[in-house]
């Protein structure tokens, strides 16, 4: 599957460049109304996340119908009728973008939280994680770190889908070369995520989340795609959630990081030393890895809830023996403006 999403993510800019030509041809013109009208009525309708997000996903099934039958199509492969439907998608929401990303106010007041807690936990280190010593190359990292940071120059589902799949890819090739060391295994990928997480501050990356699982075409998330999507929403998730007992660390410590970067309110330090107190313990560690699977399975089931196609009927694709896999080589700026260029005179 790796193979496959490898070629086709090389092949798609040709293919968007061709789906605006069909566009602009004369014969296409009912398709470009069906297009034009879906989007006038779109943007004059009252935002609303889970409603715009059922339209899309509901007109992309409808146009994906439409032009399998269509005779400007009619010649066209399977794979070529996926890419026509992948630049659809694209076209659609580079379009609607600006009416459709974090217009949700529950979207800001996540961001604002993780931007909080990713600061408030700079001081973290793999350790605190379990993350085995002598699996972060920090060069390795910092390149991954920019790769999920691309996330915010794209604005179609798939392109952001792109980044993070680049960055996973390059956390399990760093696994990879050192599965040989005692101790490191296919289970070290989770935290090292949450560790990368942390070190990137991605702004609006729960924004980005949102936007993806909302308006990317659902039957389109599958695979490795999909894994490591709910993975980082898994990670998010953590983050957000994540207190002293949830890392390998002293709990005043853990305590002094969060209030000197505002991350913790008086109301939440009184409920710790509460629960503390009845437990009886002045400073309690759980093993980190057990909060982070169950961060990782409520992040999968929220997106099982909100109609992303189910986690438990794929295989994790993140296998420390599997061969290193190199980051998708996708179009650069330069052609990502020439592509938004395209799009005006549609």
């Amino acid at each position: 599957m790796a193979q496959h999403d490898g070629q086709q993510n090389a092949a798609l800019p040709v293919a968007f460049n061709r789906f605006i030509q069909v566009m602009n041809q004369d014969a296409a013109k009912d398709l470009v109304r069906m297009i034009n009208t879906f989007m006038k009525d779109f943007k004059h309708r009252p935002s609303n996340p889970d409603v715009d997000s059922q339209a899309v996903q509901a007109f992309l099934q409808q146009m994906e119908t439409a032009m399998a039958k269509h005779p400007m199509f009619a010649d066209s492969t399977p794979a070529e009728q996926d890419a026509a439907t992948e630049a659809l998608e694209k076209y659609l929401m580079t379009k609607l973008f600006e009416r459709t990303f974090r217009q949700s106010a529950d979207d800001v007041e996540r961001d604002d939280i993780l931007a909080l807690r990713c600061a408030a936990l700079q001081f973290v280190k793999p350790a605190h994680l379990e993350i085995p010593e002598g699996v972060v190359d920090d060069q390795a990292l910092a390149t991954a770190v920019v790769e999920l940071n691309k996330i915010n120059q794209y604005k179609a589902p798939r392109d952001k889908l792109v980044c993070i799949l680049n960055c996973c890819r390059m956390l399990t090739n760093m696994l990879t070369s050192r599965s040989k060391s005692e101790g490191i295994g296919a289970d070290d990928f989770t935290p090292l995520l949450i560790y990368l997480v942390i070190r990137a501050q991605t702004p609006q990356l729960a924004s980005n989340l949102a936007y993806i699982e909302r308006y990317r075409y659902h039957s389109k998330l599958t695979s490795e795609t999909q894994y490591y999507y709910i993975q980082l929403c898994g990670a998010a998730t953590f983050i957000e959630m994540v207190n002293a007992t949830s890392l390998k660390v002293d709990r005043d410590e853990f305590i002094a990081h969060m209030l000197a970067a505002g991350a913790m309110s008086d109301e939440q330090l009184l409920q710790l030393q509460s629960t503390s107190s009845t437990d009886g313990q002045s400073s309690p560690l759980h093993p980190a890895k057990d909060s982070i699977s169950k961060s990782t399975a409520q992040a999968a089931a929220q997106a099982a809830a909100a109609g992303v196609p189910g986690q438990q009927q794929q295989q994790p694709m993140v296998q420390v023996a599997v061969p290193a896999q190199a980051p998708v080589q996708w179009y650069d700026q330069q052609q990502y403006q020439q592509q938004q260029q395209q799009m005006q005179a549609v």
